[in-house]
């Protein structure tokens, strides 16, 4: 379960933007250009392809491997801009942390 989460300033806006809507979405992406490549792949191996066929086959796979290259190259456009920013993803994904103190010696 997240912690709940209280956006004081730009930093924890973005950093809550990218670990909560970003870096989902990019994971759903990736999936679905891998299974749109896979699903060529399938096309062309089937038994008896005509060359149409294998032709719609293998655009499917190159516009697979295209869709794959361009949403992990965003994606690390975004860890550089988020890096470079010291912006930390992670941060709402911890739990807060508690900073013990001794008790006062009397």
């Amino acid at each position: 379960m997240l912690a709940a989460t209280t956006i004081t300033n730009f930093r924890t806006a973005v950093t809550f933007f990218i670990g909560t809507f970003i870096n989902p979405f990019t994971l759903i992406l990736i999936t679905l250009s891998v299974l749109y490549f896979l699903y060529g792949v399938s096309k062309y191996f089937r038994p008896n392809p005509s060359d149409s066929d294998k032709k719609e086959a293998r655009l499917v796979m190159l516009w697979g491997v295209v869709g794959l290259f361009a949403i992990v190259a965003m994606w690390g456009l975004v860890q550089i801009v988020q890096n470079t920013f010291d912006f930390d993803n992670l941060g709402f994904n911890k739990l807060p942390d508690s900073t013990l103190t001794p008790p006062p010696t009397q």
